[in-house]
């Protein structure tokens, strides 16, 4: 065990028992900080009882959608980025930088 760990006083989900605190999205990104959103969704629907009266596989699935949206727009977005880049790519490639010395560092 790790005794030396801070112990963070103003973390309610310590003191509280599961009132709803405990097993959710929020919860699994607090103690695994590390983890995309869309895992501790995930974990959050394997855990929490209410999922298990509707159908887990519905919930999972609407997860893996919200995550393919979320990569598409990361998608999109590098595309609008690399649009921006391509013209000024192309002026640095077609100027004549043979003329132009590099000075070298003093030895």
């Amino acid at each position: 065990m790790n005794f030396k760990k801070k112990f963070d006083h103003e973390d309610i989900n310590i003191y509280l028992p599961d009132n709803k605190t405990i097993g959710t999205s929020e919860f699994f990104k607090n103690k695994y900080n590390k983890l995309p959103d869309y895992i501790c969704d995930m974990l959050e629907v394997k855990t929490r009882i209410e999922f298990e009266e509707k159908s887990e596989h519905e919930f999972i699935n609407m997860i893996k959608e919200k995550k393919k949206l979320e990569d598409e727009k990361l998608i999109k977005e590098f595309e609008e980025r690399e649009n921006l880049i391509t013209p000024l790519k192309n002026e640095l490639d077609e100027l004549d930088l043979s003329g132009i010395t590099v000075l070298q560092p003093a030895k």
